[in-house]
């Protein structure tokens, strides 16, 4: 009978034998590829976003730069012209939207005093049994706060506020990023077109839905892609030139008689 030291080498012997075999790291070309892969469907989901906008969204997206902007393999810079063009739009509508919500802010503000004010001016009517005035002074304030509540005033704010961060971080991106290549150009354009078309599902009448997570989202998807792009292009770089460095190393290393 088999000892316990036996069986028990036995046993693991087996389980490397049924185990899968380990799987080995992509290549950078591969990662080149995979991530060039991600990019165009990134890239694809926003144009499919486009072209379910309203028209004035695509209006506005229509009226950006429209260059050869599809994802390439390699580094590329883009011209500081084309650059800062791209930038002043992401700026106008950093502009735009940190606008809107001022004024929404101040709406939603001075429909709350209003209210309040008109319920403290009703409240002292009716004390001084001035009825008639009270009672309209009640109406008014019935339909303030029924608008109030009708139009979400606070929460459009608040979805502006939500739209003018991501647009003043993209901004950043847009002066900061260097080098500035076609790749990370196309990731701000793409990003740019999300927040025009994001724009049109701002909260309306009777709707109260954020709808800045998907767009946080959807801005992320793109930037991340972008990134990985750029990482896996550089990383097949470095790789490219150890291998040059090394044919060189043994181009040049004295040959053995």
């Amino acid at each position: 009978m088999p000892s316990a030291k036996v069986a028990g080498a036995a046993i693991w012997l087996l389980a490397i034998l049924m185990s899968p075999p380990p799987s080995f790291g992509q290549t950078p070309v591969q990662d080149v590829q995979n991530a060039l892969s991600q990019v165009t469907k990134a890239a694809a989901e926003v144009t499919s976003q486009v072209q379910q906008a309203s028209q004035q969204a695509q209006a506005k997206v229509n009226e950006l730069p429209q260059p050869s902007i599809e994802p390439k393999p390699q580094m590329e810079a883009v011209s500081e012209g084309e650059r800062t063009h791209l930038c002043g739009k992401i700026t106008a509508f950093t502009g735009h939207a940190q606008s809107e919500e001022l004024k929404y802010s101040r709406l939603a503000l001075a429909t709350i005093v209003l209210a309040a004010g008109l319920a403290l001016v009703g409240s002292i009517a009716s004390f001084l049994a001035k009825n008639k005035t009270a009672g309209v002074i009640s109406l008014v304030v019935a339909a303030t706060v029924g608008f109030s509540n009708a139009y979400p005033i606070g929460p459009v704010a608040d979805f502006y506020r939500s739209l003018a961060g991501q647009a003043n971080a993209l901004s950043v991106e847009c002066d900061y990023t260097k080098p500035y290549t076609i790749n990370a150009y196309a990731s701000n354009l793409n990003q740019l077109k999300l927040l025009y078309v994001y724009e049109d599902k701002r909260p309306g009448l009777g709707s109260y839905r954020l709808s800045t997570d998907d767009l946080t989202k959807q801005l992320q998807v793109v930037r991340t892609t972008a990134n990985n792009l750029t990482n896996a292009v550089t990383e097949n770089a470095l790789d490219d030139l150890t291998e040059e460095r090394s044919a060189r190393r043994v181009a040049k290393a004295p040959k053995k008689d």
